[in-house]
């Protein structure tokens, strides 16, 4: 008989997966994705607001997650499979009027735990701006100089800062009516724009 251990979380207690086996069956890919038809993937845990989902990360030996499940293995005995679930979470990032592909706003679910790139995070724009980084509040989280990804712990917003000094608006001087005046809207690399 194979179990496998679905975990406890918060008020739910640890939900057991049973499947026999004939003794001396070679559990293999295929029998693994059979446990994953059952719905071991994905846990949903409470309702509306308050639901919380867990993304299966791993199937391992012990109950400490040390130990990967190495598949294939011979089942000559009962054996317990312990998985590992991480939170998903949401991130919200708040382009502060700037866009993303039009939105003000942009979401990315997570997972607790997981290194997220800068990469995989789109950049937003701002007419006159230039982007210098996500925000928690005055704290830089992460920008594009960033060469390591980042970790996040909880939900959490984080918010565009922005640089307009690329970006100037001159106020004329009007030296005489007959001489021409330049307004500058945009600098940038030395050229006005």
């Amino acid at each position: 008989k194979l179990s496998v251990h679905l975990g406890e979380y918060g008020s739910i207690p640890d939900y057991v997966l049973n499947k026999t086996f004939d003794s001396g069956s070679v559990i293999d890919f295929v029998a693994i994705r059979s446990l994953f038809d059952n719905g071991i993937t994905d846990k949903v845990i409470g309702v509306g607001s308050e639901s919380r989902t867990y993304k299966l990360q791993g199937l391992y030996e012990d109950s400490n997650y040390t130990n990967p499940l190495i598949v294939p293995f011979q089942l000559n005995q009962d054996i317990h499979i312990y998985a590992k679930y991480a939170e998903q979470i949401s991130v919200i990032f708040d382009c502060n009027n700037g866009n993303i592909d039009g939105n003000s706003r942009y979401t990315m679910d997570v997972l607790i735990g997981e290194m997220v790139d800068f990469d995989d995070v789109p950049i937003p724009v701002r007419t006159g701006f230039s982007f210098k980084g996500w925000y928690d509040g005055d704290t830089l989280f992460f920008d594009q100089s960033s060469n390591e990804g980042v970790v996040f712990h909880s939900k959490m917003t984080l918010v565009a800062k922005w640089d307009s000094s690329t970006w100037k608006n001159y106020e004329p001087e009007y030296i005489s009516p007959e001489k021409p005046v330049l307004l500058v809207k945009h600098m940038e690399g030395g050229k006005c724009y």
